[in-house]
């Protein structure tokens, strides 16, 4: 079964918990294959990528992109928003030997609509055009090491670009520009078929809103398993947030149990609510119906 992705459920807590519904398009799993998980049909061309393992060391559960390779989205209908935009990936790129950059996710033609991209300095970034020949580009300003996993989400809220690194806000930007939005190709691994993008990718979802801080959080620490057909998505990990100042909520009622590192038992209980604000900061692995959680409280 597939080490899961993260997509939506309805759930924000006054802890900051994130609400997705409504806003995610869709989520490529790649478990074996391209097909994305949407809550509308989309049709989608491979060529020529492979699968190998994913971040968890899961095989052929990660698409590999050899840097000739590239995945067609034929019904780009969905990526026609005209606002607030979100894209959240995981990954695993190989040394950038070009003289720009490689293009990992594009809406184009004639404008860029929205891009993330790996630079030939090994740098990721995120870009649109406001005009026909201009482009407001928003590059990381450390490189990436070649053949690790990178969790990357690229955020665009009408006023600003933001790029966050495995779950870390690295680069911003204020804009007073849009894009067009009049891309007719969406591709997954390269811009109009070209500047192809080389290393393997996972769990790639795209949302019609400008994702929070404690939802980039959410998704960096969650996975996803299924989106329903309406919206409602199911996420492999039932707590949150992780790490927490306190408060931590069960996406599930169950019977719960906390236990610190030693195996001592600090709280118990039943619901969908665990409050450790009175805990001393650490590690503690908490038990509930879903299996065993390890949180941490600052």
């Amino acid at each position: 079964m597939k080490k899961s992705l993260l997509l939506i459920p309805a759930l924000i807590s006054l802890s900051a918990i994130c609400t997705f519904s409504q806003s995610i398009v869709a989520a490529w799993l790649f478990d074996g294959n391209v097909n994305p998980t949407s809550t509308t049909p989309i049709s989608v061309t491979n060529n020529g990528v492979t699968f190998v393992a994913d971040r968890k060391g899961a095989p052929n559960k990660a698409a590999y992109f050899n840097g000739r390779s590239n995945i067609d989205v034929n019904t780009i209908a969905p990526f026609n928003s005209t606002g607030p935009y979100s894209i959240s990936l995981w990954a695993k790129p190989e040394t950038n030997a070009n003289t720009s950059s490689y293009f990992i996710f594009t809406k184009a033609n004639p404008s860029r609509d929205f891009a993330v991209t790996y630079s030939a300095d090994d740098q990721f970034g995120t870009q649109f055009a406001p005009s026909a020949n201009s482009y407001n580009v928003l590059t990381e300003p450390n490189a990436s090491v070649a053949g690790s996993w990178y969790h990357i989400v690229a955020v665009y809220d009408g006023t600003t670009q933001k790029i966050y690194n495995n779950n870390i806000l690295t680069a911003s930007r204020t804009t007073t520009s849009q894009p067009l939005w009049t891309g007719t190709e969406v591709q997954i691994g390269s811009l109009t078929s070209a500047l192809n993008y080389k290393g393997a990718l996972d769990d790639l979802s795209y949302f019609t809103k400008a994702l929070s801080q404690a939802e980039v959080t959410y998704l960096y620490n969650g996975t996803i398993t299924s989106l329903s057909s309406d919206e409602e998505i199911t996420f492999k990990n039932g707590i949150y947030p992780n790490p927490t100042e306190g408060l931590i909520t069960l996406q599930k009622s169950s019977k719960w149990f906390v236990n610190d590192i030693f195996g001592n038992s600090i709280a118990s209980g039943e619901g969908t609510s665990i409050d450790l604000s009175t805990v001393n900061a650490g590690v503690f692995y908490i038990k509930t119906n879903s299996g065993t959680f390890k949180v941490i409280k600052k």
